[in-house]
């Protein structure tokens, strides 16, 4: 149960709310609180799982500025304690900026009302996934995420572009000189 101020979708809107429920994993969300439990040495205050009750655990943003901070430390200068809801959706947002810089693509972010909100909780847990990965590839012993590789970009010499160019490949249309000349036109029948 949402805990936001916003009325209940309806038409359009509640039928792409459903989706995103839908596509949200609580076995995701079981690796990632570990993966922050074991991380930060703690245990989430709410221990049910479940979009509400994980929401209700990152809602403040406090465990995700502690998070980015154990990661990279001094990522975020300034982790906000007080209960106002700009406090705490100023905590979400540095962590997002920090997640960025740290190297988390800018597609698999989050908005701060995916969070807040309870908008899309799955996207919380797929961004925390990826800030997993990028962990990984930095050296951090983690469990879950994907290692992410860094691109295999190849230079080719001036030479090699132009003899690349030169060629025509069947695939781009080049039939050999074949026609259909001769194949008598439309409704005809074949002679074999």
């Amino acid at each position: 149960m949402s805990t936001s101020t916003r009325a209940a979708p309806s038409g359009l809107r509640k039928d792409m709310q459903q989706k995103r429920d839908q596509k949200y994993s609580v076995e995701d969300e079981i690796k990632v609180r570990g993966w922050i439990e074991s991380l930060l040495g703690i245990k989430l205050k709410n221990q049910n799982t479940g979009m509400a009750p994980f929401a209700e655990c990152l809602k403040d943003g406090q465990v995700l500025c502690n998070l980015m901070n154990h990661l990279q430390p001094g990522a975020i200068k300034k982790v906000n304690t007080q209960s106002f809801a700009f406090k705490q959706m100023e905590n979400i947002s540095s962590f997002l900026k920090a997640a960025e810089a740290y190297g988390v693509p800018n597609s698999s972010l989050f908005q701060t009302v995916d969070l807040y909100e309870e908008q899309d909780v799955g996207s919380v847990v797929n961004c925390l996934y990826s800030l997993a990965g990028q962990a990984r590839k930095k050296g951090v012993n983690v469990e879950i995420g994907i290692a992410v590789q860094d691109p295999n970009k190849r230079e080719f010499s001036e030479e090699t572009l132009a003899a690349g160019k030169a060629v025509l490949s069947q695939q781009a249309g080049f039939t050999g000189g074949a026609s259909q000349a001769g194949s008598g036109g439309f409704g005809n029948t074949r002679k074999l």
